[in-house]
């Protein structure tokens, strides 16, 4: 097993050239990811690779980064070094990953096994089932840690706590948090026999404020789809991304997810099954629509054996990675455009798919068209929409004569 540290920074180069990727994309690798590494050996006066010091290499980047040392994108590029010698040192090769942060709590087995069969049983999205999964580790890692009497007793005050303790970082995903307790409650009822109903405690729904968030502007998406390059293949797949969210309001997981099967050319229409709600949505494709699809398969895709619709522009050419890739490009174009971008100012995604549902209540579309069209499965949902159409609300005013009171 190889261990000299330069030797396998070179052979990583060697395996991310086979994969295809271009020099310059090489020189990165080496410049930002590969040689940070080489000099911290080089401190040490030492080019062993040792998993310890690769450890607390780790540990000081990461260290850098809080202290605003180094921004993410350069911790970025040197946790990715790290990763990729670590896995040539162990296995002699490398295979192509986007590396994650998220890391699995881990159980005693006999916990491990119940919270397994707990998420086999779940019929949901992969997306939707690791966010459940991630919460009940994180409820049973604390009531282990609460319950000294080793029985797994769960009692309403130790659900209360726990509430409290996983707001403190999740505090806009609560919802999330009460869905995936209640599910494991009614299964430890079902399966385990438990005695107290304790998914009864989350059962009343949860009163909050609800802001009025704005929509993106029609003149600001014009201004985005014209800083577009249209003539390049990349220019194409993001023509031909952006140009779907501004028509349709897909989003955006549901658009890195789409198949070339998901069209039906001769219907113009796109049938898929939607990430968030697994159901099947079809939805009608205008001509420029089909057009730009048309256009960056025919003429700006990549030659690859993927079977999504939109890949990387860069080797490997694979599948773009979740919907944060299609929330890049349209930052990107943002960007370009010279639009300012504040916090909760609608000039994002979602703000293109707001968009779209107020523009079709403000053309008298019914309700549940709007509904079906963005792939709602709760009518509740629409009145972020309607909550936007000021004129049509105006008609909803009352006089008021009815208050009574004298003339002023």
């Amino acid at each position: 097993m190889e261990n000299d540290m330069t030797i396998l920074v070179q052979k990583a180069l060697h395996l991310l050239r086979r994969i295809g990727l271009k020099e310059g994309t090489l020189k990165s690798y080496d410049n930002r990811a590969f040689r940070p590494i080489i000099n911290y050996h080089e401190t040490l006066n030492t080019y062993e690779f040792q998993e310890p010091l690769m450890n607390k290499l780790e540990i000081i980047y990461r260290s850098q980064f809080e202290n605003e040392s180094i921004s993410k994108n350069t911790l970025n590029w040197r946790i990715r070094g790290i990763k990729i010698i670590s896995e040539i040192y162990a296995t002699g090769s490398y295979e192509w990953k986007v590396y994650s942060n998220k890391k699995t709590i881990p159980l005693p087995d006999s916990f491990e096994c119940m919270v397994n069969d707990f998420v086999s049983r779940l019929d949901l999205s992969e997306k939707r089932e690791h966010n459940i999964e991630s919460i009940i580790r994180r409820f049973v890692k604390f009531i282990i840690a609460q319950d000294v009497s080793g029985t797994f007793t769960v009692t309403p005050v130790m659900v209360q706590e726990f509430m409290l303790h996983i707001s403190f970082d999740r505090p806009k995903s609560m919802d999330d948090v009460v869905d995936a307790l209640k599910k494991f409650f009614r299964y430890l009822n079902e399966q385990i026999s438990l005695d107290s109903h304790l998914w009864m405690l989350l059962a009343a729904p949860r009163g909050r404020d609800r802001k009025v968030k704005p929509c993106m502007k029609t003149n600001e998406v014009y201004q985005m789809l014209g800083k577009i390059n249209r003539s390049s293949p990349r220019g194409k797949r993001d023509f031909a991304i952006l140009t779907l969210v501004a028509t349709t309001g897909l989003r955006a997981g549901d658009i890195a997810n789409l198949k070339l099967t998901d069209i039906i050319w001769k219907q113009n229409e796109l049938h898929f099954i939607q990430g968030k709600t697994q159901k099947l949505l079809v939805l009608p494709l205008q001509k420029n629509i089909m057009n730009a699809l048309a256009n960056y398969i025919l003429y700006g895709r990549p030659n690859s054996d993927s079977s999504h619709i939109f890949l990387r522009s860069y080797a490997p050419y694979t599948s773009l990675f979740d919907g944060s890739s299609v929330s890049c490009i349209f930052r990107k174009y943002l960007s370009k455009a010279e639009i300012n971008h504040l916090i909760n100012d609608g000039k994002t995604l979602h703000g293109m798919r707001r968009m779209i549902g107020t523009q079709m209540l403000i053309s008298g579309t019914p309700i549940a068209t709007v509904a079906q069209v963005l792939g709602h499965t709760n009518l509740k949902t629409i009145k972020q929409y309607i909550s936007l159409d000021l004129e049509g609300l105006r008609n909803c005013s009352f006089p008021m004569t009815s208050l009574g009171g004298e003339d002023r």
